[in-house]
C-alpha cells in the first residue's frame, strides 16, 4: 500500500525517527464532563479526507496547529511524513472519547451543569462544494480551523474532527439564531423575519446607492457616473465617480468599508441596532445556540471551592464568577461565553478545564464582592501591584517592579487574595501533582500564566518575575524580565 491514496495529499520529508507525540494540544468538547486533555498515548488511528474527497485510514503521531502540519503514516511499513493543513479537508481521530457520567458537584444545580453536553446541528461547506452535516457536542475554533465532536454512539461518546480553516467555505453551527431568539421569547417570528429582509437588503446594496443614501453624491451625479460606466467597459462605479471629480479617494475608501461591513452584519446585531432585543439577550441567545448553559445567578448556590480556584482580583479583571467545581473542571459565569482568551487564562492559572455558563454582567459584578467576602477574600489589591497568583503547579512566584523613578516594589507569592487564611487546594483542583512528566502543553500553560501576571503589573519600569519549581524539576529556578513596552523574556533558567 502506498504512503497515501493521493500523491498530492502530503508534503514534506519523510523520516524514520519521528519526534515525541504532541496530541495533547487537541481540544476536547467544551463541556465539563469531558476530560480537558484526553490521554492519547503513542500514534493514534485517524481518518484523513484529501482535497479530492477521498478517505484514507492512517496513524497520527503528532500535530502542530501553530505550524499547520501533522506527522502521519498510512501503513505499518511506510515512514512518517508531514501532512500540511492545506493538503486535506478533514482529519478525524477515530478512537471515541467518552464523557464522565459520574461528574458531580456540591449541589444539584451544579451537578446538572457539569453533566450538560447538548447536541447541536452543524452544516459545513468544504472546498470543492462538498457538504458535511450532522450533530456535534460543542465545537471550538482557533486560527488553525474548526474542531467538531460528532456523535459516535447514543452514550455521548464522540470522535474528534479537525477542519483546517482554509478548507471551510461556509459554516452553520447550532440552530439558526432567529429560532433561538423566538424560543427564548426575546423576539417574535415577525421581527426576526423583518430583520432577515433588512439583512438581505444590506447585502444587496450597491456602492452608488450607499453614496446617495449618505448624501456624498446626488442622484443626478450617480446617473452621470453610470452613463460614463456604460460607455467604458470594465470601469467600476467608484472609479467613474473619481474620474468625474465627484468624490475624493478617501470618501470612496470609507464607503467601500461601510459596504463590506453591512454585508457581514449578523441578524442578531441588526435586531440590537433596531432595539428589538437588548445586547444581553443576544449574548444569551448566542450561548444557547452554541449549547452553553445560561444560569440564573440569583438562584445558583455558588461553591466556595470554586471561588478558591480563581484569585478574586483576576475574577474581577476578567469579569467572571466561579460557580462550581467538579472532579476535573471549573464552571464560571461570564457574559460573553466566546471569550477564548479569558478562558485560556483561567485554565492556565487553575490547571483545570474551565467551562463557561452565560449570565448578565451586571449580576456578575454585583455578586462578585459578596461571594468572595464569604470566604474571607477581598477584591481590592495594593495599588503598587496588580493581583499575582501565588501557586502554579506547586511553584512560588516573586514579582519585582522597578519604577521609572527608581523606586522598587517587591511582592512574595503566598496567598495574596486571602491574607487572613492561606489558600487551600480545592477538591483536588490544585492538589500537588505526582506525575513528573512534562510536555509542550504544560509549558504553554505556564508561559500564558506568567504573561498574564506580567500583564497585570504596571506598564512603566522594569518588571522581573522569579519562578521556583520544587526540587527535581527541570528549570528549578527561572527568571523572566520585561522592559517597558517589550514582551516577557527568559533571563535565566537554572537546572
Amino acid at each position: 500500500m502506498p504512503d497515501s491514496p493521493n500523491p498530492n495529499l502530503h508534503a514534506g520529508a519523510a523520516t524514520a525517527a519521528p519526534g515525541p507525540t504532541a496530541l495533547r494540544f487537541w481540544p476536547s468538547p467544551p463541556f465539563a464532563s469531558y476530560p480537558r486533555r484526553p490521554e492519547d498515548k503513542g500514534p493514534v488511528p485517524c481518518v484523513i479526507q484529501d482535497l479530492a474527497g477521498r478517505v484514507a485510514q492512517a496513524q497520527l503521531l503528532s500535530i502542530d496547529f501553530r505550524l499547520r502540519g501533522a506527522r502521519v503514516k498510512y501503513d505499518v511499513a511506510s515512514a512518517w511524513t508531514t501532512l500540511r493543513f492545506d493538503a486535506f479537508l478533514s482529519l478525524t481521530l477515530t478512537n471515541p472519547l467518552a464523557p464522565d457520567w459520574k461528574a458531580a458537584a456540591g449541589s444539584r444545580m451544579a451537578t446538572d451543569l457539569l453533566q450538560q453536553r447538548p447536541r447541536t446541528p452543524y452544516r459545513i461547506e468544504l472546498r470543492g462544494g462538498r457538504i458535511i452535516a450532522g450533530q456535534t457536542i460543542g465545537h471550538l475554533e482557533n486560527d488553525a480551523g474548526i474542531f467538531l465532536f460528532p456523535l459516535f454512539d447514543a452514550s455521548d461518546r464522540v470522535v474528534r474532527m479537525f477542519l483546517p480553516r482554509d478548507a471551510c467555505v461556509r459554516r452553520e453551527l447550532g440552530a439558526p439564531l432567529g429560532q433561538v431568539l423566538v424560543e427564548q421569547h426575546a423576539a417574535s417570528p415577525q421581527q426576526v423575519e423583518q430583520a432577515a429582509v433588512r439583512q438581505a437588503r444590506l447585502r444587496a446594496r450597491k456602492l452608488g446607492e450607499l453614496m446617495v443614501e449618505y448624501e456624498i453624491i446626488t442622484a443626478e451625479a450617480l446617473q452621470q457616473a453610470l452613463d460614463l460606466q456604460a460607455r467604458t467597459p470594465g470601469l467600476r462605479i467608484g472609479d467613474a465617480l473619481l474620474a468625474l471629480g465627484m468624490i475624493r479617494p478617501a470618501q470612496l475608501h470609507a464607503v467601500v468599508e461601510l459596504q463590506q461591513r453591512d454585508r457581514l452584519v449578523p441578524i442578531g446585531e441588526l435586531l440590537v441596532r433596531q432595539r428589538v432585543i437588548r445586547r444581553d439577550e443576544l449574548r444569551a441567545a448566542l450561548a444557547r445556540q452554541l449549547g452553553h448553559p445560561v444560569v440564573d445567578l440569583a438562584r445558583f448556590p455558588i461553591e466556595a471551592a470554586a471561588l478558591r480556584c480563581v484569585p478574586p482580583a483576576l475574577a474581577r479583571r476578567l469579569g467572571v464568577l466561579p460557580l462550581a467545581l467538579g472532579p476535573s473542571s471549573l464552571i464560571v459565569a461570564m457574559e460573553d461565553v466566546t471569550r477564548g482568551d479569558a478562558l485560556d487564562e483561567l485554565a492556565a492559572m487553575a490547571r483545570i478545564k474551565v467551562v463557561p455558563a452565560q449570565a448578565e454582567q451586571a449580576t456578575i459584578d454585583r455578586l462578585l464582592p459578596l461571594a468572595y467576602a464569604r470566604i474571607g477574600a477581598a477584591l481590592e489589591e495594593p495599588a503598587d501591584f496588580a493581583p499575582v497568583t501565588a501557586v502554579h503547579d506547586e511553584a512560588a512566584v516573586r514579582v519585582q517592579h522597578d519604577g521609572p523613578d527608581g523606586a522598587r516594589a517587591e511582592r512574595q507569592g503566598g496567598a495574596p487574595d486571602a491574607p487572613a487564611a492561606p489558600r487551600q487546594p480545592a477538591a483536588g483542583a490544585l492538589a500537588p501533582r505526582t506525575d513528573e512528566r512534562r510536555d509542550e502543553a504544560d509549558d504553554a500553560d505556564l508561559l500564558r500564566w506568567l504573561e498574564g501576571v506580567a500583564g497585570q503589573a504596571p506598564v512603566a519600569g522594569r518588571l522581573t518575575l522569579e519562578f521556583d519549581r520544587p526540587p527535581g524539576r527541570a528549570g528549578r529556578h527561572m527568571r523572566f524580565g520585561r522592559a517597558p513596552g517589550q514582551p516577557l523574556q527568559l533571563d535565566r533558567a537554572d537546572p
